[in-house]
């Protein structure tokens, strides 16, 4: 196995006991834990800020876990995470930012083990800006790449929040 390949999970398959994104928590960026039965009857979609205030907090939570296992492109502290993030217009109700964790790897974050499995795809994610979209009961409605854009996922967004 090459260094990407131990880097990057060497295709190791991810597996979680979980059964909705309800069960879970997960440190946010001060770490302080969120229990995500918190967003239920919400839209979750697990990165993707453009559609941030949008769609009131009580709809759609947009989850912004920090990863630097794409070329070290999140370097930075938890402090200087969050500052990047508020001074781009990420805050406020509808906007969870997470602790930096791993997506990929023998170290992934039980959040992403399970949104891959959920999903049906366990493969690693490709680079950043994966996303997941899960629906107000917790279960997942699916995994999207880093290169869909935010039109392509709001028809599902406002389908999701109109299902409630």
């Amino acid at each position: 196995m090459n260094l990407l390949g131990n880097l990057f999970g060497g295709g190791s398959k991810p597996t979680s006991s979980t059964s909705n994104f309800h069960q879970l928590s997960a440190l946010d960026i001060d770490k302080k834990n969120v229990d995500f039965k918190s967003l239920n009857n919400r839209v979750v979609l697990v990165e993707f800020a453009s559609l941030l205030g949008k769609y009131p907090a009580t709809d759609l939570t947009i989850v912004a876990f920090p990863c630097n296992q794409f070329g070290g492109q999140e370097p930075g502290t938890n402090a200087e995470i969050k500052a990047f993030a508020a001074a781009r217009g990420f805050s406020g109700a509808g906007a969870l930012l997470m602790d930096k964790v791993d997506v990929n790897g023998a170290n992934t974050s039980p959040v992403y083990n399970f949104l891959k499995v959920a999903s049906g795809d366990t493969s690693d994610i490709g680079w950043n800006f994966g996303k997941f979209l899960v629906r107000p009961d917790g279960t997942v409605y699916g995994r999207y790449a880093p290169t869909t854009g935010p039109m392509a996922l709001e028809k599902y967004i406002v389908e999701l929040i109109n299902s409630r």
